[in-house]
């Protein structure tokens, strides 16, 4: 859209070092929930199963 406007961007590189972002990406991954809604390989779902206490009997 911005294009239309006959404006050029460049691309722009964000650093950023703040903790409340890094502990977002951590609790992310983290996500129990995600068993739930996203497929994933074997190991990434056994631990998500393991973060709900789901015991298989």
């Amino acid at each position: 859209m911005i294009g239309e406007l006959g404006i050029t961007q460049e691309c722009v590189k964000i650093h950023c070092d703040s903790q409340s972002v890094i502990h977002l990406i951590v609790a992310l991954k983290e996500n129990p929930a995600d068993v739930f809604t996203k497929s994933f390989p074997r190991s990434r779902f056994k631990h998500c199963l393991d973060l709900i206490k789901f015991d298989e009997e």
